[in-house]
């Protein structure tokens, strides 16, 4: 169950990302959670939307806090943020573009998984993913 809700958590991410990324070059942080109650999935918005002077980091924290409210209520099984990143090699410091999903499980833990692409004449192009650190720590920070 775990491995087949990580994965469409994660193709889910990308395809989202991909459809906005075609029609305006980037997007702007977003989350997907899986409720335990029929393994539903859903987005998540944060309370302040439509605040242009928010960063992405603000954003990030804003999607946080509104997991946070919702869990008592949806019973989250899985969460994840996904944000545009530029990610340096610390070997060549050549920077990738990426899509980062944060992704945390109730019962698989915590991982970052990073998609390196391109875009192309409109059209977004994956490289292989990889998974690197954990910083969102969902299901260890709140009461559940």
């Amino acid at each position: 169950m775990s491995e087949y809700i990580k994965n469409k958590l994660i193709k889910d991410c990308k395809t989202i990302a991909a459809k906005i990324m075609e029609e305006y070059g980037e997007f702007f942080p977003f989350a997907l959670g899986v409720i335990r109650e029929d393994e539903t999935f859903v987005d998540v918005m944060p309370d302040d939307e439509g605040d242009d002077d928010m960063t992405n980091e603000d954003i990030v924290t804003e999607l946080e806090e509104t997991f946070e409210e919702l869990h008592p209520e949806y019973d989250f099984i899985a969460v994840c943020i996904c944000q545009d990143v530029i990610v340096t090699d610390d070997d060549t410091n050549e920077n990738t573009d990426c899509i980062e999903i944060r992704l945390d499980m109730i019962d698989g833990g915590s991982t970052n998984v990073y998609v390196p692409y391109t875009i192309t004449k409109d059209k977004v192009s994956y490289k292989p993913q990889y998974e690197e650190g954990a910083s969102f720590n969902f299901f260890n920070t709140s009461a559940a």
